[in-house]
């Protein structure tokens, strides 16, 4: 086999690989995109449901935690803030730095009357929101 041919043919294994995974990264955004437009409308059981599992199957085609934040999210929405602690933990355990996932999580342990775990959400929150641009 010349050298020509497992050029090309290495760069076809990419550029099919490379469409399987914006494939996944569209199917995931769209899963997200559903998620959203269902919670917002009207944020009863039965579409917090429908929402929960259109995030979970974000969740399992996107490795980042966006799916699980926006699960937070959804049942702070809700009125159901200790169901929003766990993604929320989750989310800030696999990304430290996430400033949304801390406070989201300040504010879910606040409206769960988690003190110690609200006190120290804020203070990661508070240690990782952007500065003030002064004027």
């Amino acid at each position: 086999m010349r050298a020509g041919a497992v050029v090309r043919i290495g760069l076809a294994a990419v550029a099919v690989a490379a469409m399987i995974w914006l494939f996944l990264g569209w199917r995931a955004s769209h899963f997200e995109a559903r998620a959203i437009a269902v919670a917002t409308h009207n944020p009863t059981p039965p579409r917090v449901a429908a929402s929960l599992r259109e995030l979970r199957d974000a969740e399992a085609n996107n490795a980042d935690t966006r799916p699980l934040l926006l699960q937070g999210e959804l049942f702070l929405l809700a009125g159901q803030p200790k169901r929003a602690v766990a993604p929320l933990q989750e989310v800030v355990r696999r990304e430290p730095e996430n400033f949304d996932g801390w406070r989201l999580l300040a504010s879910a342990a606040d409206l769960s009357r988690n003190r110690s775990l609200q006190a120290l959400a804020q203070r990661k929150a508070l240690a990782l929101s952007p500065p003030v641009p002064a004027k």
